[in-house]
């Protein structure tokens, strides 16, 4: 569930374990911050890995350290599909503290400033483009990505949605193109399926009390783990998603004519304020009033009874699906 993250203490800087820090390099002679990097203990010559960054902020006669980057890529690697469960994030987390500390111990009573979660779930392709159904939340200001990313900002947070299997393939495409063809596998599988990404982005903790609340250090996420999924599955189903920007309905109109898109608005019109008021307002018009009620009726029947997928509530079990698997309470029922 944990991507990226960014958490400071004061004091801890003296218990530095030098064995696995590896100085960054810098243009700039910065003297009040050291930096360094934590490799990922699975990098290896000739497989590079996502890195954290470990900086010392000196503020005055005190020192601050400050630990950013990005977990889940950091144990799993860049372009990987797998999510943090309870156990893997324990384990990462004592492998991140064992590096940075030298004991697994230290890390756990940090604060958290920033903090990223997130799950990626799994769709048929049927679903292809759902990106787009998916028109708000809250009163959040919506950042327009087209068919690709849908984003939402607010004070203390944002919410985001993408195609993530696309994102890891076309950034293997960019790296490997001189050297080799992007892996078959994932290509296949982008043919069969859609795996989009959610995402809470929280910029600043103290503006978002309820995740504050319930991890505002590691140990606090541990301790709290199912009940922040809890919440940030509501996040994701307080998203407001738009049947009428469904991917079967966009592929469906796509290349029609001027009367089947007409035809399809007036459908839409006609279910948005409720059949039996539609007919009420029809009935108001001064000439022909039978010919046209006649005509709405004709174009509302033969719309409704059109095959339409319910991807609505596909993805509703997909997520609760995946949300499932990935909380700890129902991992250990299972043991």
């Amino acid at each position: 569930m944990m991507d990226k993250f960014k958490m400071e203490c004061k004091g801890l800087e003296k218990d530095l374990c030098i064995k696995y820090l590896v100085e960054k390099w810098s243009m700039y002679d910065n003297k009040a911050i050291q930096e360094f990097w934590i490799h990922s203990p699975r990098e290896t010559a000739k497989k590079k890995r996502h890195s954290i960054s470990v900086e010392i902020h000196k503020e005055g006669d005190e020192q601050k350290l400050i630990i950013r980057g990005n977990l889940r890529k950091w144990y799993f690697g860049k372009n990987n599909l797998a999510d943090l469960d309870w156990f893997k994030f324990n384990s990462a987390l004592n492998e991140l503290s064992r590096r940075i500390f030298g004991g697994k111990d230290k890390i756990w009573g940090m604060t958290f400033t920033q903090l990223e979660l997130g799950f990626n779930f799994q769709l048929l392709n049927s679903a292809k483009g759902i990106i787009d159904s998916f028109v708000a939340f809250s009163t959040f200001r919506r950042i327009l990505y087209e068919h690709e990313t849908a984003k939402f900002e607010g004070a203390g947070y944002s919410v985001t949605i993408y195609d993530k299997l696309k994102e890891i393939i076309e950034d293997k495409e960019s790296y490997f193109k001189h050297t080799k063809p992007v892996f078959a596998g994932l290509r296949k599988l982008h043919t069969k399926a859609v795996l989009p990404r959610f995402e809470v982005q929280i910029t600043k903790m103290t503006k978002a009390p309820e995740f504050n609340r319930l991890c505002k250090t590691p140990f606090d996420l541990r301790e709290n783990f199912d009940e922040v999924f809890d919440l940030v599955h509501q996040k994701f189903n307080d998203m407001t998603y738009l049947d009428s920007m469904a991917p079967d309905v966009v592929r469906n109109l796509s290349g029609k004519g001027k009367r089947e898109i007409t035809e399809y608005f007036i459908y839409m019109g006609v279910k948005a304020i409720g059949e039996i008021q539609s007919l009420s307002i029809v009935n108001g018009v001064n000439r022909d009033k039978a010919d046209f009620r006649n005509y709405i009726e004709t174009i509302y029947e033969r719309q409704n009874t059109m095959p339409r997928m319910d991807i609505k509530k596909d993805v509703k079990k997909a997520v609760s699906k995946r949300v499932r698997k990935l909380k700890c309470n129902d991992r250990l029922e299972s043991i």
